[in-house]
């Protein structure tokens, strides 16, 4: 009897330890399907682009706003190629839960072109079992500008004391440079428009009765670095626009020659009048500044002539015909007639592109040196050298002589134009100075195909680096190898006693730090990469020596931080002393802008924001924190 009461009991033993399992069971699988179904009404995060006019600035972010917040998970490709950084915006709170994604592109957008960008990983920061999104969107930037109208009307007549305004149709700094030039050529000043969308050309003097102008509108594309707001890209000049005005003669004068530049130095002054001129009038009436030696003779009754013994050399002349000065039939000249020329001299260098210490000069620019006057194409093309030595072909635009490199030019180089003296003139004058042009090209981007892969805990960067890393090089592993290999320093944190993070993981790799958790530096994540890689850890290097690893194609952990980097050290159990600072975080250097040797940026991937740019002055600083040390992966 007593075992039978005991097999029931045990049996009713049995039946309650099952009932239970059930019940919890059922509650988790309850509580699962509740929570499936409640995610599935969770809004997903929408896509808006934030966009002007339908158009995004050259010079502005491309601002992605979901609604809700989401993960930092997300990663951007953009054609045309685009190097650019991805930051999160728009908190809920203080740095936590980014409903928006701005996307900064390393220099000024193209103009007037259609970028298509994919985003993937987008997904919602709340709990819930869908599969992050992925969405593609188009967006255009604003159009290059064109020149719109110019007045005074080509093909008119223009006073002497004309100017000219030539209206845009979009601002013009952002995207191009205008460039305006006068054949004869006249010197200019041109003030811009407070909107930039004209500019208003001022003759510096008055122009010549009877002379005709011709002007050309150059353009150069340039592109800005987005940091600095320095020219990162510049094209060589285009001409975009041309004209012609002509300034009417004095009344009753019918031509007056020379006009213009580079007149010889033995040409006469020639007026053709409307009717018969009373010669001795037009003696007292005349002027000539500066003074020649030389008398005013009749060619017939109404062209008169002036024969200098000779003129000197490179010299604006002025002639004034005074108002009052009668014809021969007692007529009179009602206002003055002025008319100027300049005398040719030794052959000078007047334009170049590139200008003297430009940067940014397309790899695929031509060279242009415009001179002041004709001179021998041989002459001129013996006396141009460039260094470093580029081959190409020379031709000739007018006075331009135009240099069109074979190859591109080199990247990150200082290239320097020299035209020595001696370049003859057609007119037996020569260039009497050397003349040295500097001129620097584009930088150059380097950058490994690193892909983002966030970090899995709040504090496990250096895994995360070291992941992304190792992916790169073929090993495809995770954080939580390595985080078994690298180990966890338990040590409490105590009165300014704490674990060592050159042994191991110091704190709570979910914790916060400085107060909970920590990290770990570069020689144990150093061996936890020689699990599957050839690595090595460092201190102590330059960004050279960085950026020549990246440049045999090995990225580089390295360590720094995401805060203010205040020392905050502490001692080991052992009594040694750990240098640390606020904020301790870990990224993977990828790629660098400019040459290797000297860096303008370095080029980071950040497991919790994803590609970063710094400048090198902030990178240095940022890295410098923690002894510019770091891990190669080979």
């Amino acid at each position: 009897m007593k075992k039978d009461i005991q097999i029931k009991n045990t049996y009713q033993q049995k039946n309650t330890k099952y009932r239970v399992l059930w019940i919890v069971l059922g509650t988790l699988i309850f509580i699962f399907l509740l929570a499936f179904s409640f995610s599935l009404y969770i809004p997903q995060p929408q896509l808006r682009v934030t966009m002007r006019d339908g158009r995004v600035l050259v010079d502005s972010q491309v601002a992605i706003d979901f609604g809700l917040p989401i993960t930092r998970q997300v990663t951007i490709d953009i054609t045309p190629d685009t190097t650019g950084e991805i930051g999160y915006t728009n908190f809920v709170t203080s740095q936590h839960l980014a409903r928006s994604v701005t996307y900064s592109p390393e220099v000024t957008w193209l103009p007037d072109t259609t970028y298509q960008v994919t985003i993937r990983g987008v997904k919602s920061a709340f709990p819930n079992f869908r599969r992050p999104r992925s969405a593609t969107f188009t967006f255009s930037t604003e159009p290059a500008p064109s020149v719109v109208s110019v007045e005074p009307t080509v093909a008119t007549t223009v006073s002497p004391e004309a100017v000219w305004r030539v209206a845009f149709d979009q601002p013009i700094e952002r995207t191009a440079s205008f460039d305006f030039r006068f054949i004869p050529e006249i010197p200019v000043t041109v003030t811009p428009s407070e909107d930039k969308r004209s500019v208003t050309i001022t003759p510096v003097e008055l122009l010549s009765q009877g002379q005709k102008y011709d002007l050309a509108i150059y353009k150069t594309d340039v592109r800005y670095d987005m940091g600095s707001h320095e020219i990162a890209l510049q094209n060589t000049p285009q001409s975009v626009w041309t004209g012609q005005w002509s300034v009417p003669e004095a009344p009753g004068i019918v031509s007056f020659t020379p006009s213009g530049a580079n007149i010889g130095l033995q040409t006469p002054i020639t007026i053709a009048f409307s009717e018969a001129i009373d010669l001795t009038s037009l003696q007292d009436n005349a002027t000539i500044t500066p003074a020649l030696s030389g008398t005013w003779v009749k060619q017939n009754d109404t062209t008169i002539q002036y024969s200098a013994a000779t003129y000197v050399k490179d010299t604006q002349y002025t002639v004034v015909l005074k108002k009052g000065l009668q014809t021969a039939s007692g007529g009179y000249l009602t206002e003055d007639s002025v008319h100027t020329f300049t005398t040719i001299g030794a052959v000078k260098l007047s334009k170049t592109f590139p200008a003297d210490k430009a940067a940014g000069v397309g790899v695929d620019s031509q060279i242009q040196l415009t001179f002041s006057q004709t001179v021998d194409h041989a002459s001129a093309t013996a006396h141009f050298a460039i260094s470093p030595g580029v081959a190409g072909e020379f031709s000739w635009d007018g006075n331009t002589l135009v240099f069109t490199p074979s190859d591109s030019f080199s990247f990150n180089t200082t290239y320097t134009i020299t035209l020595t003296a001696g370049i003859t003139g057609m007119e037996g004058f020569t260039t009497e100075q050397d003349y040295t042009i500097g001129f620097s090209t584009e930088q150059s981007v380097t950058k490994l195909n690193v892909v983002f892969d966030r970090q899995d805990h709040n504090l496990s960067c250096e895994f995360a680096s070291l992941s992304m890393a190792l992916k790169y090089k073929g090993a495809n592993v995770g954080e939580a190898p390595l985080i078994n290999i690298v180990g966890f320093d338990r040590t409490p944190k105590n009165n300014g006693v704490w674990g060592n993070p050159n042994v191991a993981f110091v704190g709570d790799i979910d914790g916060h730090q400085p107060s909970t958790g920590y990290g770990v530096y570069w020689d144990p994540i150093a061996i936890a990469a020689k699990e599957y890689r050839t690595a090595r850890a460092f201190s102590g290097w330059t960004v050279a020596q960085l950026a020549a690893e990246i440049k045999k194609g090995n990225p580089v952990v390295i360590w720094g931080t995401a805060g203010s980097g205040k020392r905050i050290d502490w001692k080991t159990p052992q009594g040694g002393n750990v240098v640390a600072v606020s904020g301790e975080h870990a990224r993977v250097a990828i790629g660098y802008i400019g040459p290797a040797e000297n860096p303008t940026k370095i080029i980071t991937m950040d497991p919790l924001y994803g590609e970063k740019h710094f400048t090198r002055s902030s990178f240095e600083w940022n890295w410098g924190v923690l002894g510019n040390s770091g891990v190669v992966i080979e």
